[in-house]
């Protein structure tokens, strides 16, 4: 069985700042610096380091080459005009899409859209367009809200949220190759429209790329306890979900400019329920490393009349619904979900205290969602009495458990298939598993850190 690589970048983070844990004073003198991964492929990881200020402009770019799973190069950029968000990365040409939003009046707000080649180390504008936003002065105007996704390296996806300050609010899609705006019907399903947005993700699933739409003014808790009191001022109670195949969306507009996001809607909730799904819309792109013979993506729907939350199974290719499971829990206590052999399960830990108060952390209760089947699990290695399970990850070749040590602020990572640690991390790192490519096999880790200390 061959060893699990471990590569650690923080030498390579070490020429922008030492990387170092969060401080709220190191904030607050705005001498600290965010490391975000924003896209992994099999081929390449991309990081970006952003000040830790108001603007959270992107300051430097870190690209990691992988080949055969192994961390091959490493180069970066520094962008050349201020940079809010990358949003595409196209693998082939080496070249990113990047956009920027700011004030050239007090009721005027202008999106950019650059271009980067990166083996040019060459940077353009190619698009600019104008928004009405309303604020007392443009000096005032230090950032402005909006969501915006790359379909592919011609269109992009642009949505106002539903602020005051947007007073005229629009969805479109920009053309930045005919250099044109393509205007959408925002309208999803009864008085409820795409404004009301709270998270859009680009997610790739068996080789398709998807776009993932999340709308509902308010939070599960939230709509929660306005149910429970019977609040009567309780409106705009409605979520939805949407998933839009780009393939499909990019074919309908090559034939015609008609699009709508009610085609799109796979599931809603009223006031008595609340929807969600768990994908980081910070991350536009990442690969499936399920590897399950269904196109398929689970999200919960909380029921707030019944007490539970249904576990269900979208299938992407045929568009239909499974119902996985229910468990008792409201939506922001659901735990990690996990498959093997096409069932899933949630695991706990019982925390078990012995007399001297110290946690015996490696059983664990594994949960069968579709059959509330209950089994005891140990988890077969050796850990210290001092260290909380934190997480486990199952791969095809092997189970990673995670534990961490509130007394040295260390994370400990273990492989059980060989029962023995194979790195450790302090609480200002964060690190990324690396699969192969053609068996799906867990083949190396990368460690990287969290925040950086400009000082």
């Amino acid at each position: 069985m061959s060893e699990i690589k471990i590569y650690n970048l923080n030498k390579i983070f070490e020429n922008y700042g030492k990387p170092t844990e969060f401080k709220l004073s190191l904030l607050l003198e705005k001498s600290i610096c965010y490391v975000e991964m924003i896209y992994q492929s099999y081929n390449y990881i991309l990081f970006v380091i952003k000040d830790g200020d108001e603007t959270i402009y992107v300051n430097s770019i870190i690209i990691v080459t992988l080949d055969n799973d192994k961390v091959k190069t490493t180069f970066s950029y520094s962008p050349k005009n201020k940079i809010l968000e990358i949003i595409y990365f196209d693998e082939e040409k080496l070249s990113l899409l990047a956009y920027v939003t700011e004030a050239i009046s007090s009721n005027l707000v202008e999106l950019k859209i650059f271009q980067i080649d990166l083996t040019k180390n060459e940077e353009k504008l190619i698009y600019k367009y104008t928004l009405n936003y309303y604020e007392e002065s443009a000096s005032s105007i230090t950032y402005t809200p909006i969501h915006i996704r790359a379909v592919n390296n011609k269109y992009i996806m642009l949505i106002t949220p539903n602020v005051i300050f947007y007073k005229n609010k629009v969805a479109l899609l920009i053309d930045i190759e005919n250099k044109k705006e393509i205007f959408i019907d925002p309208h999803i399903t009864d008085n409820h429209y795409i404004y009301e947005l709270v998270n859009m993700v680009n997610i790739r699933i068996k080789g398709k790329n998807y776009i993932f739409i999340k709308t509902g003014r308010f939070c599960s808790f939230e709509k929660r306890d306005f149910f429970y009191s019977k609040n009567k001022d309780y409106k705009d109670e409605i979520e939805t979900i949407l998933i839009i195949p780009c393939d499909e969306l990019i074919q309908n507009l090559d034939k015609s400019a008609d699009f709508k996001f009610s085609e799109y809607l796979v599931d809603k909730a009223d006031y008595n329920a609340s929807l969600d799904f768990s994908f980081d819309a910070n991350v536009f792109y990442i690969p499936n490393y399920t590897y399950n013979k269904f196109s398929s993506i689970l999200y919960n729907k909380e029921n707030f009349i019944d007490k539970k939350t249904d576990i269900i199974l979208y299938d992407l290719e045929n568009k239909k619904y499974y119902h996985i499971g229910s468990l008792p829990f409201p939506l922001e206590k659901i735990p990690t979900i996990y498959s093997e052999n096409d069932r899933y399960f949630v695991m706990y830990s019982p925390f078990y205290i012995n007399r001297l108060g110290t946690f015996f952390d490696k059983y664990l209760i594994k949960h069968y969602l579709d059959t509330n089947e209950i089994l005891f699990m140990e988890l077969p290695i050796t850990i210290s009495k001092n260290e909380l399970l934190n997480a486990v990850y199952f791969f095809k070749n092997d189970t990673i458990v995670e534990t961490k040590n509130p007394d040295t602020k260390q994370n400990f990572i273990y492989s059980v298939n060989h029962d023995k640690l194979i790195a450790n991390t302090s609480y200002g790192e964060n690190y990324l598993p690396i699969l192969n490519i053609k068996t799906g096999d867990l083949s190396s880790i990368i460690i990287y850190p969290r925040f950086l200390s400009k000082s």
